[in-house]
């Protein structure tokens, strides 16, 4: 695992300004989220299973999921939900649920779609025809930027896999910072290059 602090190194080498230390490891922070958030990587995807579900009606079947709580680890977007089946299964499972825009959850014969959810602020609220005791989730997290005490702590494949990327993209917010625009303009190219280069090795 890239630690931060190796990077905090290969930006100075770039800079040439060390003393630019609180300012290195907040745009290496920035550069990594922006990378990861550029582009819907599979490696930023998790799945995590919900179980013990209660309907929030007493009518029929629906469901609030609060994806601000355990267990979503720094929940970025939404990709599927899907029913995960009991067993002895008592109903066929929904293969992936619709989702619809939180003002339109009519359809075109002004009927309520019958397995959808949508979404409002952290909530996912789902509905269902059939009892759903547990669902599948499937959403993009956020790479670790965040800090523990005293330790920033940090973890991102990109930079473990393409240290560069984060560095070039980092020393590009530095020389800015400092009004150095040509080489922000030079780094920016080559942040630009390295993003292409990796999401052609996520593609083969």
């Amino acid at each position: 695992m890239t630690a931060l602090a190796d990077l905090i190194t290969d930006v100075y080498s770039i800079t040439n300004r060390p003393d630019l230390v609180s300012e290195t490891i907040y745009c290496i922070k920035k550069a990594t989220l922006r990378l990861h958030q550029l582009e819907q990587f599979p490696k930023d995807l998790k799945e995590v299973k919900i179980t013990g579900l209660v309907s929030t009606s007493t009518i029929d079947n629906r469901y609030s999921i609060d994806t601000s709580l355990t267990p979503f680890v720094r929940f970025r977007a939404l990709l599927y939900i899907r029913d995960e089946p009991l067993v002895p299964a008592t109903v066929t499972p929904i293969d992936n649920y619709q989702e619809v825009p939180a003002d339109i959850i009519m359809n075109g014969y002004q009927q309520e779609f019958p397995e959808y959810y949508y979404r409002v602020g952290n909530a996912i609220n789902l509905r269902t025809s059939k009892t759903s005791g547990q669902v599948k989730i499937g959403y993009y997290s956020n790479p670790d930027v965040g800090s523990t005490g005293v330790t920033p702590s940090y973890s991102s494949w990109i930079a473990d896999l393409y240290s560069m990327a984060v560095t070039d993209d980092a020393a590009a917010q530095i020389f800015k910072l400092i009004g150095k625009d040509e080489e922000y303009s030079r780094f920016r190219e080559i942040s630009a290059d390295n993003f292409r280069l990796l999401v052609m090795s996520q593609i083969t």
